[in-house]
């Protein structure tokens, strides 16, 4: 039978056998060989065919259990039994029952992704704490408050201990390791009574503890200020808290200048899936022992509160880190907005002696999320841009609000179309906003655009320009020479009534 096979084959010049990726020619191999090999491979496609019906023996079984299912599933009898009022069900409670027992802290729920971030944060303040206190005598007291925890220093936290906490507690590690690292220190988990989410509660009580802070003469204040906060943290809450309660303490604690309990809420904040990145080696060119971030590691906080962007801005802020603060406006498309802007004709759209920034970055939204900012929020940026001098992304933020505002108070983050905002855009604040730039950037175009928009203004709002706003527009008025206006508004203040 294999010589027939043979010599079938070698009759048909063009043919050639594939064999672990390499064509080999039946006229070169001798009889023998030829045999094995022949053998081998028709050994080799029985084995290929059982295992395809094999599959698809599986499948067929597959097919007929789903289908068994659907019958059960569908049958009427079957799913009214899970529901009866039958005594031998009463051990079965319902949904409200379950809801009334975890009022009664008979039951708890969990949040993977805020319990960890909790943990991070906690363990990292008890930390620092802890080893401030280790390295003073108890006579030297006077130290801890000149100590550099109001500063932007990286001294206190090296980044391989970063990598240790950052992977003990977003891995959930800490639920299960019997053999705890001495250097890490145990803390009580938090308790969730409910699946829902606020974060009313937990703010106000650290509210109630930054006021007691803010009045304390204690020398060691801001260290009971880091452990009244892990107190807060680590207690039963009735409800699971948001990276809203995240966004107040990055704002509270910028106010205060306590920039490194500042610095272990933001690098608490990133995902376990951005361990490769967030705690790789920086770069030897980056001036800092933390890796450079990407707006990429920013989305998941974006999408789930828009408004945390804000936070995250006057972080860098603080530190003058123009480099992050640049990336992270990637979330306002400011690129679209530049490119808006050279087509669309309005006198509304801003005007100053900035032209376009030469970067400007772009970040692409699932164009399925439909993500607002406040305005408020976007006139703290605004007002942020001019504290790091960053002049030519203001015209591109104001500019924002003229093309993307869905309302009178949000502004859509990933717009979903483009129109200019109906009725009036300017206010008091957005007033001194822009005046305020054009007298730090020493741009005299930029107050003359604003005037005829502040003369219609007052038509309507005579009452209600503040005192501070009045200073502002008279000052601008002077430092620029134009003493026409200067004299009319002068006039004009003096007979509105304070």
């Amino acid at each position: 039978m294999f010589r027939k096979a043979i010599t079938r084959l070698r009759h048909q010049q063009t043919t050639h056998l594939q064999y672990r990726s390499a064509t080999i020619s039946l006229n070169k191999i001798p009889n023998s060989e030829a045999v094995k090999l022949v053998t081998k491979v028709l050994k080799r496609t029985e084995r290929r065919v059982k295992e395809y019906e094999n599959v698809t023996e599986l499948s067929k079984q597959y097919e007929q259990h789903k289908s068994n299912l659907l019958k059960i599933i569908k049958s009427e009898e079957i799913s009214n039994a899970l529901f009866r009022d039958d005594e031998k069900f009463e051990t079965y409670l319902k949904y409200t029952e379950i809801c009334q027992l975890s009022n009664k802290n008979s039951l708890s729920f969990n949040n993977t992704e805020t319990r960890n971030t909790i943990m991070l944060i906690c363990a990292m303040l008890v930390e620092l704490v802890s080893n401030t206190l280790a390295k003073q005598n108890n006579s030297s007291k006077i130290v801890l408050k000149n100590m550099n925890y109001k500063s932007n220093s990286d001294d206190w936290l090296s980044l391989e201990n970063y990598r240790k906490y950052f992977n003990y507690y977003k891995s959930s590690q800490f639920l299960n390791d019997d053999k705890i690292d001495p250097t890490i220190k145990t803390l009580k988990v938090p308790k969730f009574k409910s699946n829902t989410f606020d974060d009313t509660k937990i703010i106000e009580n650290l509210d109630v503890i930054f006021k007691e802070y803010k009045i304390s003469d204690d020398q060691l204040s801001h260290l009971t200020l880091a452990l009244k906060i892990v107190q807060v943290f680590t207690s039963t809450h009735n409800h699971i808290p948001t990276l809203k309660t995240f966004a107040y303490l990055l704002d509270k604690l910028g106010e205060l200048n306590l920039l490194s309990f500042q610095k272990i809420v933001y690098l608490s904040l990133f995902q376990y899936k951005h361990q490769p990145t967030v705690l790789a080696t920086p770069n030897s060119n980056f001036d800092s022992k933390f890796p450079q971030l990407m707006a990429d590691h920013f989305l998941h906080i974006i999408t789930a509160y828009p408004e945390i962007l804000k936070s995250l801005l006057f972080y860098q802020a603080l530190r003058k880190d123009s480099v992050t603060f640049i990336e992270l406006l990637s979330f306002l498309k400011l690129d679209k907005i530049a490119g808006e802007i050279m087509v669309i004709k309005s006198p509304l759209l801003s005007k100053s002696k900035y032209k376009l920034p030469t970067y400007i970055p772009s970040f692409n939204f699932d164009k399925t999320l439909l993500l607002t900012i406040s305005r408020r929020s976007l006139y703290d940026i605004m007002r942020l841009s001019v504290d790091m001098k960053l002049f030519e992304y203001l015209d591109l933020l104001f500019n924002k609000i003229v093309l993307h505002s869905k309302d009178r108070s949000n502004i859509q983050l990933n717009y979903i179309e483009d129109n200019l905002v109906e009725g009036k855009i300017f206010d008091n604040e957005l007033f001194s906003i822009m005046f305020t730039a054009a007298i730090e950037s020493n741009d005299p175009g930029r107050v003359i655009w604003l005037l005829p928009f502040f003369d219609e203004f007052l038509k309507e709002n005579d009452y209600s320009i503040p005192n501070e706003l009045k200073d502002k527009t008279l000052h601008a008025l002077k430092l620029f020479g134009l003493e026409g206006k200067l004299r009319k508004y002068e006039e004009h203040f003096v007979n509105i009534p304070k």
